[in-house]
């Protein structure tokens, strides 16, 4: 399960987001660029990593869904910013976070 809540901030729409199973996309609300960041799980190597994105230069990879997106967060920014995409950090950078989460359900 997830939680997500947004709140207004200075005109902005602020979005948070907790839990540990996240399914289909989670998208900001305030949008003049959106970004997107597709992620997949590697069984083998037991990690999530970005599998598609449209942001430069982005390639990370976390032990969990959680900790790839606060991963995310701080680097979204930072790499438009060092590929001079998008202003110096302190702004907000919408994206789009989502997975193809599969699972078997039994009877």
């Amino acid at each position: 399960m997830f939680a997500l809540t947004s709140r207004e901030v200075n005109g902005h729409m602020k979005i948070a987001l907790a839990g540990d199973l996240y399914e289909g996309a989670v998208q900001a609300e305030r949008m003049d660029t959106q970004y997107f960041v597709k992620a997949a799980w590697d069984d083998e190597a037991k990690v999530w990593y970005v599998e598609d994105t449209d942001v430069p230069g982005l390639a990370t990879e976390a032990p969990t869904m959680d900790a790839l997106l606060e991963k995310l967060v701080r680097m979204v920014p930072e790499m438009l910013e060092l590929n001079g995409v998008a202003e110096p950090a302190n702004s907000d950078i919408p994206f789009s976070f989502s997975t193809d989460v599969k699972a078997i359900a039994h009877c």
